[in-house]
């Protein structure tokens, strides 16, 4: 999952996650040090950095099959290693042969990184917000865009463009000129079904 305000690395020495906290003092976000596999595959993170061979044979296949199967590839991958691996090319990991070379482009490689991942947080939220509003409608019949706006936190107006979006969408939202309120005509939602 997408987090920009943490980065995540696994594998470091104390002396590398010293040095690349460092260079994450730049961007509006933390460093935190996985130790664990679990941590790994549940990084809530933009950024990853991760030295392949900390990896303990035994768990490598459950990272890897997380790559294939579940990551959404929605943060930046970075792996340390000479060869790239079967991992880093499931993962879509950029790889460098040392920490050092990373270090070269690694204000570069942050900085987009994070810029990547407030993107997606933004299409994350407009993907939500327009199903948030739907699952309120179906559930209190109508609403008015006040109280939608209050919902989700966003002006009446974003609320009017999510129900177009909606409509656009095929759902079978109406808007009641009398009693200024958005429903669902008497159809099930086709998002919801």
């Amino acid at each position: 999952m997408i987090d920009s305000t943490v980065a995540m690395a696994f594998g470091l020495s104390p002396s590398q996650f010293s040095t690349l906290k460092g260079y994450i003092d730049m961007i509006p976000c933390e460093l935190v040090h996985i130790d664990t596999i679990d941590e790994l595959i549940e990084a809530r993170c933009f950024f990853t950095l991760i030295v392949p061979s900390a990896i303990h044979a035994k768990t490598e296949n459950l990272v890897l099959r997380y790559f294939e199967e579940v990551d959404g590839n929605l943060k930046t991958i970075v792996m340390i290693e000479q060869r790239r691996s079967t991992l880093a090319t499931v993962a879509h990991a950029k790889v460098f042969a040392s920490f050092d070379a990373f270090l070269n482009q690694a204000a570069s490689i942050l900085s987009s990184a994070y810029k990547k991942a407030k993107e997606s947080e933004n299409t994350i939220k407009n993907f939500t917000f327009p199903i948030i509003l739907l699952n309120h409608l179906t559930k209190v019949q109508s609403a008015s865009s006040y109280e939608l706006s209050a919902l989700i936190q966003r002006d009446e107006s974003t609320v009017r463009r999510y129900m177009e979006v909606l409509r656009v969408s095929g759902e079978p939202i109406t808007y009641d000129w009398n009693t200024r309120q958005w429903a669902l005509s008497g159809q099930h939602s086709v998002l919801l079904s």
